[in-house]
């Protein structure tokens, strides 16, 4: 497994959409992200998730924070909710460690279209699940309960995508290897064309 300090130290091109999941993990007694990727590369990342989920939202075609808040409703609450990074990348929040400092962030999160299953176990009267991912990408242990997962995956994957229509957007170019954007005036629906982060 790659360990990297920051975003802009990735080498090669990804899409957006084929983000896997973000999770939170501790290296060396300190807080850093692990980011799995659909080709199956795992990568290591020397920063708090909010701050690498952060990154990943800044280079979204879309307003994500906009899109968030519009969701608030939907869900009746304004925190922890699903993060719409693009119409094929809607990032499911699940809660994956037991934080050992009071800031360290418990929850991490996995696209909805990457999830083959959940399964439930029950462990000394405890109800957690593990995520199944598709492609054969591997298990994610979690400690939500499987009925609220399952629950929140079903109206990600009923309501997510219509988030996407009738909204602004943020275009990403990618010109040598270097991404930049422009504001677009027309309003997109989720038919865009390929998101694209590119990374020295």
């Amino acid at each position: 497994m790659k360990h990297i300090e920051r975003m802009t130290e990735l080498t090669g091109r990804y899409t957006l959409d084929k983000l896997v999941a973000l999770l939170p993990t501790y290296q060396n007694a300190g807080n850093a992200t692990e980011v799995i990727w659909s080709d199956g590369e795992r990568l290591i990342i020397h920063k708090k998730l909010k701050y690498v989920l952060h990154d990943f939202k800044r280079k979204s075609l879309y307003n994500v924070d906009l899109l968030m808040k519009e969701q608030q409703v939907c869900f009746a609450r304004k925190q922890i909710l699903p993060v719409p990074i693009s119409p094929r990348c809607i990032l499911v929040p699940i809660k994956y460690r037991k934080p050992i400092g009071e800031n360290d962030g418990a929850y991490g999160y996995v696209s909805v279209d990457w999830i083959e299953s959940v399964e439930e176990i029950n462990s000394q009267g405890l109800d957690y699940s593990v995520i199944i991912l598709k492609d054969n990408l591997g298990e994610l242990s979690t400690i939500t309960k499987s009925r609220i997962l399952k629950q929140l995956i079903m109206i990600v994957q009923t309501v997510g995508r219509q988030s996407f229509s009738n909204v602004h957007a943020n275009e990403y170019c990618s010109v040598y290897g270097n991404a930049y954007d422009t504001v677009l005036e027309n309003k997109r629906n989720y038919g865009v064309q390929e998101l694209v982060i590119s990374i020295k």
